[in-house]
C-alpha cells in the first residue's frame, strides 16, 4: 500500500477532484443513460430512414417485407423517444423537489438556530430588566411608605431616610447596569433582518422602554 498526495485545484483554479456525493453520481449516471439512449435513438431512425430510402422502389419480394419492417419499427423509436423525454422531465422534477427540500431544511435549521439566538438574547435582557424590576419596586416602595408615614412609623426617621436614599441610589445603579446591558444585546442584533432575531430586537426596545420608567420611577420618589 502507497500513501501520496493529490492535487484539489490547480494555482489557476482549475478543479481536478471533488468530494463524492452519491446522490450526484447516480444522477449523472442516470443522466448519461438517458443521453445514450437519445443518441441510440437517433442512429436508429437514421438508419431506418436511410435503408428506406434505398429500398423506396421496391415493391416486392423479400427486400419489400423487409422495407415494411423497417418502416413498423419507425412508431417503436419514437415512442422510445417520447418516453425518454417523459422520464428526463420526471427526473428534472424530481431533481426541483429535492432542490426545494434542501433549502426548506436549510431554511429551518437556520431559523431553529436563530431561534435559539433569539431566546437567549432575550433570557438575558428579561433578567437584567426582572432586577431592576424587583430593585425599583422595593426602593419605590418603601420610600413611598416613608413619605406617607413621614417616618411616624420607625424609631428614627433620619435614618430611614438615609436608608431610602441609598437604596433608591442602588436601584439607579441597577436600572443603569440592565440598560446597559439592554444597549449590549441591542448592538448584538442591530443588523439583523427578519426573523427570530429581528423579533427579539423588537421586543428589546420594549424592554428598554420599560427600564426606562423604572428609572423614572426611581428619580420620582429621589425629587
Amino acid at each position: 500500500e502507497k500513501e501520496g498526495y493529490i492535487t484539489m485545484t490547480s494555482n489557476g483554479g482549475t478543479t481536478y477532484l471533488v468530494p463524492l456525493d452519491p446522490l450526484t453520481a447516480v444522477e449523472s449516471s442516470v443522466q448519461q443513460a438517458i443521453q445514450d439512449l437519445y443518441e441510440a435513438g437517433v442512429k436508429a431512425q437514421k438508419y431506418i430512414e436511410s435503408k428506406g430510402d434505398e429500398l423506396r422502389s421496391v415493391r416486392e419480394g423479400p427486400l419489400a417485407e423487409t422495407k415494411a419492417s423497417l418502416l413498423a419499427m419507425e412508431p417503436r423509436i419514437r415512442k422510445v423517444q417520447q418516453e425518454r423525454k417523459k422520464l428526463k422531465m420526471t427526473i428534472a422534477d424530481a431533481k426541483k423537489k429535492q432542490v426545494e427540500a434542501l433549502e426548506n431544511e436549510k431554511k429551518r435549521r437556520q431559523e431553529a438556530q436563530e431561534q435559539q439566538e433569539a431566546d437567549k438574547v432575550l433570557e438575558d435582557a428579561n433578567k437584567s430588566v426582572g432586577e431592576a424590576e424587583e430593585h425599583t419596586e422595593k426602593a419605590c416602595s418603601a420610600a413611598q411608605a416613608l413619605v406617607t408615614s413621614r417616618g411616624a412609623d420607625t424609631d428614627s426617621p433620619l435614618q430611614a431616610m438615609d436608608e431610602a436614599e441609598k437604596a433608591l441610589s442602588a436601584c439607579a445603579e441597577q436600572i443603569d447596569r440592565a440598560l446597559a446591558k439592554i444597549k449590549e444585546l441591542m448592538d448584538e442584533v442591530k443588523n439583523a433582518g427578519k426573523g427570530p432575531i429581528g423579533e427579539a430586537r423588537g421586543q428589546l426596545v420594549k424592554l428598554k422602554v420599560k427600564t426606562g420608567n423604572f428609572d423614572s420611577r426611581c428619580k420620582k420618589q429621589v425629587v
